[in-house]
């Protein structure tokens, strides 16, 4: 994406901040109903239900004026307008200044975007039941890790020793096969590593970079 389109996601994310601020008196009326219509042994418990709901759907869009990175913020903003409708459970922990020093902009969109691609792709498969991606990008001793970590259909048949290699895919499609691809070679480029790790549930990657690996600022 150019620096244009970064700039108008932005502008959305801010625009968006503010229409939520103005449905604040939206929600307080709804507790007001729920408090007058029912009765006193169900208010309780209606009302944690809603404020709960209420708060995780706002705090996905809100957390995102944390993230520095103009790239990070607008490919997390888009993967949420992207899932909003499909009952997924995104959850993402973005630490600052984790890999600017080593990732320009576009290698930091082909990574995330397609390991968020990929990540929902499986999860929406109707054998997928618990239906949930987690992103964090953060700082542990001397490393800097992006980790993606999803639910997958039980049983599933990915071969962890083809994963990464062109055209190799788990879908049935010619259309897939280069995105892990394209990832290890970008990683190999700043002499970062990966690990994968697959039980009958969950399939996690976690790509990381040691201090000394470092190739410069994007």
């Amino acid at each position: 994406m150019c620096s244009n389109s970064y700039n108008k996601i932005i502008d959305t994310i801010i625009v968006e901040l503010r229409r939520r601020q103005h449905e604040f008196i939206n929600y307080k009326n709804a507790m007001r109903g729920i408090i007058e219509v029912l009765e006193p042994n169900e208010i309780k418990n209606e009302l944690i239900k809603y404020m709960n709901e209420e708060s995780k759907e706002h705090s996905q869009i809100n957390n995102l004026i944390y993230i520095n990175n103009p790239v990070i913020k607008a490919i997390i903003y888009k993967f949420i307008c992207k899932i909003e409708s499909s009952n997924i459970n995104f959850n993402y922990q973005i630490e600052n200044d984790v890999v600017d020093d080593i990732l320009n902009y576009i290698e930091i969109t082909n990574i995330l975007s397609n390991l968020l691609n990929n990540s929902f792709e499986e999860v929406i498969r109707d054998g997928c039941i618990d239906k949930y991606i987690d992103i964090k990008i953060f700082n542990y001793l001397d490393e800097h890790h992006i980790t993606i970590v999803n639910s997958i259909v039980q049983n599933s048949i990915i071969d962890i020793n083809k994963i990464f290699k062109k055209g190799y895919s788990s879908k049935q499609s010619s259309n897939h096969g280069y995105g892990l691809y394209n990832i290890k070679k970008l990683i190999d480029l700043h002499k970062g590593n990966i690990k994968i790790e697959l039980n009958n549930n969950e399939f996690k990657i976690d790509i990381y970079f040691n201090s000394s690996g470092k190739s410069g600022s994007p």
